[in-house]
């Protein structure tokens, strides 16, 4: 379980009830006469919600070029478009298919001039490693930079025998064991070890003879629990935060580490180049560690050290790293996983699954019509919590029932005995709403500043089938 020991539904109900960023089914909806023409289960988002969600995260990371969102969450092209209005130029996917949406969007929009930079963050292999070459010839393509994951030197290889302008980032297992070269093994508390890094290094120096290299990549998407949950005190959330970042410093400092001897050991004698362009760290659960190690600084701080010590170490602190990017994208739809990942963001859910009751199967239980077909199930249960009824605690979902249970609580101000009817209407907020978006083949949108309401497809929902459904 990614998001780590799950909460009573419960816990929610301090986070949606917040004086500042209170949470109502109101936003999604709930008690407009359209809804009653609304088939359910339907994935509702507030364009609202979102736009606050993207002005949030560009103040914190301080500024839009220090964010590298990925797409994988949002799969649309208007919310892929909030973002480049923002400022935001530099994105990360996991398919050709969120590629290929991409570049098409940069084709429609005719005023837009800019160079986006997409990274593919995954190991490509086969026939889809040839489908990214081919989206290098699509319309939009020459406003895309192009770059693919890659992790031993048979990868190099492959993508250099696509010929063509796609560019890499070597990738780095820091202790995940998912992807990524390896260089160590991990502690017991998660945090990388290092035990040895030439191979690393001769991976950097091959793809830069190649000039394919663009940078490092480094997701540490293990160190991810959930440090909110309900009945903690402050100074209990504080002390997890605080373990949580301690981890998140220990391979931090290891892949710095790594940076400062690959310095030493093979880029001596080179002054000017910056050696490493970019390295992109930390999606939703540790950005806001990631922004706090000053990575950039602290191997220019080592590397002047070595420096004292190796008079013949003629490298400038200016060239060694380009720019240190985080890549939360979760954040722009953010749900409940991310909210006790990261809790007080002001960050709000921007995207529901709207239910509806079809069952009372027996007292103290109600059965809602979004099983794993509509919210996404492999975070472990409970799948999501209902807006406005902290009594209902999600159960084990199947293909399209979620069962709840009522619970009993005691700051309960309801004075009848709970009861929920069939065809009540519910607001869910997943767990984990990035598989979620990816069930759905189109949303219903609640534009900014209108009644109306919208339905706009998943752009880049699945993955291409046949290199041919790649039009050139």
């Amino acid at each position: 379980k990614m998001g780590g020991e799950q909460d009573p539904s419960r816990v929610g109900a301090v986070w949606f009830n917040h004086p500042v960023h209170k949470i109502r089914a109101e936003d999604f909806g709930c008690g407009k006469e359209w809804i009653d023409t609304i088939m359910s289960p339907a994935l509702i988002i507030n364009e609202a919600h979102v736009r606050h969600n993207v002005e949030t995260i560009i103040k914190m990371v301080g500024g839009p070029d220090r964010w590298r969102p990925h797409l994988k969450t949002t799969k649309m092209k208007w919310v892929w478009k909030k973002l480049l209005e923002a400022g935001v130029r530099n994105f990360k996917v996991a398919t050709t298919k969120e590629a290929e949406v991409m570049i098409q969007l940069v084709n429609e929009i005719k005023s837009f001039k800019d160079t986006v930079d997409v990274l593919v963050a995954y190991p490509l292999v086969g026939p889809n490693l040839r489908a990214l070459g081919r989206l290098t010839q699509t319309p939009g393509a020459r406003q895309v930079k192009l770059s693919v994951l890659v992790e031993c030197e048979e990868a190099l290889d492959e993508v250099k025998d696509l010929d063509c302008s796609i560019g890499v980032f070597i990738d780095i297992n820091p202790g995940m064991d998912r992807t990524g070269h390896p260089v160590g093994e991990p502690n017991e508390d998660g945090s990388l070890a290092v035990r040895g890094y030439q191979g690393f290094l001769k991976s950097i120096d091959r793809a830069r003879s190649m000039d394919l290299f663009r940078g490092v990549h480094y997701y540490e998407g293990h160190i991810s629990e959930c440090v909110a949950a309900s009945g903690i005190t402050e100074g209990e959330l504080k002390a997890k935060l605080k373990a949580r970042k301690e981890r998140c410093f220990k391979n931090y400092e290891e892949l710095r580490k790594i940076l400062c001897a690959c310095v030493v050991d093979f880029m001596s004698s080179v002054t000017d180049v910056v050696f490493v362009p970019e390295v992109i760290t930390s999606g939703t659960p540790g950005f806001t560690h990631a922004l706090e190690y000053d990575l950039v600084n602290d191997l220019k701080g080592k590397i002047m050290e070595v420096s004292a010590i190796m008079p013949g170490l003629n490298v400038k602190p200016e060239n060694l790293i380009g720019v240190h990017r985080v890549s939360p994208g979760t954040v722009v739809f953010h749900d409940w996983r991310g909210e006790r990942q990261n809790p007080g963001l002001g960050l709000k859910p921007a995207a529901v699954i709207m239910a509806r009751v079809v069952s009372n199967p027996r007292e103290g239980v109600v059965t809602l019509d979004c099983g794993s077909k509509s919210i996404a199930a492999e975070a472990g249960d409970p799948a999501g919590y209902v807006i406005g009824y902290p009594e209902l605690a999600a159960m084990s979902c199947s293909e399209e029932h979620l069962p709840c249970s009522i619970v009993k609580l005691e700051t309960n101000k309801r004075q009848e005995e709970f009861r929920m009817p069939r065809g009540e209407v519910c607001f869910v907020v997943p767990e984990h709403i990035c598989p979620t978006v990816n069930l759905a083949d189109e949303v219903l949108v609640i534009p900014e500043g209108s009644s109306e309401i919208e339905v706009r497809r998943v752009d880049a929902r699945g993955h291409h089938l046949r290199l041919e459904d790649i039009q050139v």
